[in-house]
């Protein structure tokens, strides 16, 4: 286990500065069409996030581009793209153990996913706080999902769709049931968000270079 070697602040430090280089791993190993490292990869950093989330603030942007990029990687086996998947949802738990995170998180982000457990009404309730502090931190512009999760256990249901769908329409997301359980619609999810983005991003570069070129 990973935190067995972050004991002191020295080896803290230390393996801060190994976190670019498991990041390149990753990439080379995706890159090269390597599975079964990009999955050893991915695994250490989803072990690494539920551990100590506080050590991907330095690197979070290209630690979530990458699992965009696995998460897109058709040639990869439909469980190594899920490990992308694993390590949001296991980054959104962990911030939601901590509380409130630093806005390294947000920096830079064009799209965000807010999860919730639709058998646990409490976590409802605690996305407006999350959503208040990501508008807080983001361009205003930024495109975000709203995700109940858990949805393969509707009999034990806490949050209603219809509660959530009209307070995604009140705030302008966009919004998604899941099961991380059975995988229904989790894929969907996240690159339904991301294609969002991509357009989104695209168009504001077809503007500018519009612009430039007058």
């Amino acid at each position: 286990m990973i935190e067995h070697y972050l004991n002191s602040s020295s080896d803290r430090d230390q393996f801060q500065d190994l976190l670019p280089l498991i990041t390149q791993t990753l990439i080379e190993a995706l890159n090269f069409g390597q599975e079964a490292t990009t999955q050893e990869e991915l695994e250490l950093l989803i072990e690494l996030v539920g551990t100590e989330p506080r050590f991907l603030c330095r690197q979070i942007v290209d630690v979530v581009g990458a699992m965009l990029q696995v998460a897109e990687a058709e040639a990869l086996e439909e469980g190594t793209r899920k490990l992308a998947i694993e390590f949001v949802v296991t980054l959104a738990e962990a911030r939601e153990r901590r509380g409130a995170i630093t806005s390294a998180y947000y920096r830079g982000a064009t799209g965000a996913l807010l999860a919730y457990d639709i058998t646990k009404h409490h976590t409802f309730d605690h996305i407006k706080k999350w959503l208040n502090e990501l508008r807080l931190h983001t361009d205003k512009n930024i495109l975000i999902m709203l995700v109940g999760n858990k949805s393969d256990l509707s009999s034990s249901r806490a949050v209603p769709v219809d509660v959530a769908r009209e307070f995604t329409q009140k705030e302008d997301l966009f919004f998604i049931e899941t099961s991380t359980l059975d995988s229904s619609n989790v894929e969907s999810a996240f690159l339904g968000l991301l294609s969002h983005v991509y357009r989104t991003v695209n168009k504001k570069h077809v503007f500018v270079d519009g612009a430039e070129s007058n």
